[in-house]
């Protein structure tokens, strides 16, 4: 029976409700993450601290990704999962009050499970709610479904935006009062910090491309990188502390429990007769019907519509589904384990996964490199700490504009891809613009542009890569974002560990081998999806007109 207007017009208002609620807690607390994160290759900078903590954080949360987050997703369910991930992240944030070896690399262990678990929860979150809004819609779900990871993303880039301001007015507030200060008891003499700027400003030759972090300069200039005061680091760490506890709290009261085995509906539920069922059947082969813990979104079981051209490694692998059948009463946990375990191995192996893993590893990459050396080597290097914030909110910004552009575009046709080439173009600029630019203070604001560049392709990469996790492998989502996830922390982890050891200008070559040579895999895996994949999932008998 078809819905009223008033009764559709009530139920996706409760939807949208639900999402921002749950993306504006996600956001905030990896706000505080980000933010701190974002000055660890600052503020840390002596032998390296910084760098260090952020390679424990994502070397921790890739095994973790590997062998922790698929397990906890099907035993804790992503919302308990993602409150033990807000936990960790808030650990995390508390001990850099107090930074030192023995307090950030545990630090960073926490982050890096924390890191490792939330992602793949708010991609099944972003499903989850695509899907409730199609069933009581008239579009085929997938418009649904990328337009609210689109949606996700967009909000969740706001933490840019918000943690970085905290950063910006407490270190500025701080620098003035230093100041002040310090003109009060050098009366007639120069203050310390305006003869430090001076003697920074004839040595701006070491910023940019050509910052090798080199210790002695870096010891030479540590003003320009470490907070004004201890005072104002322990107020900012204070108030991301609170707005950690505070998402918490949301979370746990808010979000709704979902399975971690969200799927895709398959084309013969797009018809009319059963789109607007709240008890839509599964596939036959089942011969079960389920409704979602939730709003009535059906979590299907395993679909056997398989690709003809498959690798072996294909036909072995063990879905999501078939695992999620099994009940705890029915093996043992050890048992279970191993068989999560290897479903995400045999995931990670496939053939589609490894074409487009290359461009999901470059997306890491650059995301650590605007956290670390746009950070260090163009904001702190030339215009002092209490600016990094201001350029990361400028790559916020960027970030948000284009996720939620990207909500707009096609899911199919030959428009699919043309924000890929847009943020293949941008980065490419970016990358030009960042080697050939020579640090001075003249032209100092193009440094804005740098983050604002950065984050306009950042807001393309990571919202179109996790919606094509989603729809080249329906039938284990969980483990596909565990994946899509395992891949970007991987690239972190590499930026972050060659950072100290080589110059930037070396790296932004390697940037641009790599932007390359991943797009034209993902362009090889996109071709093998549309012509060998997709077609057999179709159920050609199924007119989609009804659902257009």
């Amino acid at each position: 029976m078809a819905e009223s207007k008033e009764t559709k017009h009530y139920q996706l208002k409760k939807i949208r409700i639900k999402f921002y609620i749950f993306a504006v807690s996600v956001f905030v607390t990896f706000g505080s993450f980000v933010t701190v994160n974002a000055l660890q290759s600052s503020i840390n900078i002596e032998d390296g601290l910084g760098n260090k903590t952020a390679m424990t954080t994502f070397g921790s949360g890739i095994i973790c990704a590997l062998l922790v987050t698929p397990v906890l997703l099907r035993v804790l369910k992503p919302k308990i999962a993602l409150i033990v991930s807000d936990v960790c992240f808030l650990f995390y944030v508390a001990l850099n009050a107090y930074p030192s070896l023995y307090t950030l690399i545990p630090g960073g262990v926490f982050a890096g499970i924390a890191s490792a678990t939330m992602w793949p929860c708010t991609s099944l979150f972003s499903v989850f709610f695509g899907l409730e809004h199609w069933s009581h819609a008239n579009r085929i779900p997938d418009f649904y479904v990328q337009s609210y990871t689109a949606k996700f993303f967009g909000v969740f880039q706001f933490n840019q935006v918000i943690g970085n301001t905290f950063t910006t007015i407490t270190f500025q507030q701080s620098q003035k009062q230093q100041q002040e200060s310090s003109k009060t008891e050098n009366t007639g003499v120069t203050d310390s910090y305006q003869t430090t700027t001076t003697v920074w400003e004839r040595d701006l030759s070491v910023c940019g491309a050509n910052d090798c972090q080199d210790p002695n300069i870096t010891a030479q200039n540590l003003e320009q990188y470490v907070p004004p005061t201890q005072r104002s680091l322990y107020i900012l760490i204070g108030i991301l502390s609170l707005l950690i506890v505070l998402s918490i709290i949301v979370k746990s009261i808010f979000l709704p429990t979902i399975s971690p085995s969200v799927e895709m509906p398959t084309k013969r539920d797009y018809s009319s007769s059963n789109h607007h069922n709240n008890n839509r059947k599964l596939d036959s082969d089942t011969k079960d019907e389920a409704k979602s813990e939730n709003g009535g979104v059906v979590n299907n079981a395993y679909d056997k519509e398989r690709d003809d051209e498959t690798t072996n490694v294909d036909q072995m692998s063990v879905t999501s589904e078939a695992i999620s059948r099994i009940s705890e009463n029915e093996e043992s946990t050890v048992h279970f384990l191993k068989r999560t375990i290897k479903a995400t191995f045999l995931h990670i192996i496939s053939v589609q996964q490894l074409l487009v893993a290359g461009l999901t590893f470059y997306d890491g990459m650059v995301m650590a490199f605007a956290a670390s050396e746009l950070t260090r080597a163009y904001a702190s290097c030339v215009l002092g700490l209490p600016q990094v914030g201001i350029g990361m909110i400028v790559y916020g910004i960027g970030d948000i504009i284009f996720s939620f552009i990207v909500a707009k575009t096609p899911t199919a046709g030959i428009w699919r891809n043309f924000p890929m080439v847009i943020a293949f173009i941008i980065d490419t600029l970016n990358y030009s613009f960042c080697l050939t630019w020579e640090p001075n203070t003249e032209n100092s604001w193009v440094i804005y542009l740098f983050f604002f560049g950065f984050g306009c392709a950042d807001g393309i990469w990571q919202t179109l890569l996790n919606f094509r996790y989603g729809e080249y492998f329906p039938e284990r989502k969980d483990i596909a974002f565990t994946a899509w996830n395992l891949w970007i922390m991987l690239g972190f982890f590499l930026q972050y560990t060659l950072s100290s050891y080589m110059c930037v200008y070396e790296k932004i070559y390697m940037h641009l081998a790599l932007l390359v040579a991943s797009l034209f895999l993902y362009g090889l895996g996109e071709y093998r999806f549309l012509t060998k994949v997709r077609p057999t999932r179709a159920a050609p008998e199924i007119d989609l007109k009804t659902a257009l």
